[in-house]
């Protein structure tokens, strides 16, 4: 993982280097906090709130067609 104060930490992302996106599931149980990304603004929030959930799980399937496709359910297009 790279170090939140690293200076590319928040930078720009090659949309070539992205394999497939990810959904990432807010962990409810673990509450909002502020200690985890403490640094600058954040499109996944509202302007002006600084809290985040402090954890997620990454789900296995973006969409149902990610699924389909490695459950052999897909009609193949």
């Amino acid at each position: 993982f790279v170090e939140e104060l690293d200076l590319d930490a928040f930078g720009f992302l090659d949309p070539g280097q992205v394999i497939r996106g990810a959904h990432l599931i807010p962990a409810f149980a673990s509450k909002r906090g502020t200690s985890t990304l403490r640094h600058g603004k954040s499109l996944a929030r509202p302007m002006g709130e600084l809290d985040d959930w402090e954890e997620y799980y990454v789900g296995i399937f973006v969409d149902r067609d990610m699924f389909v496709r490695y459950t052999h359910l897909g009609i193949g297009h």
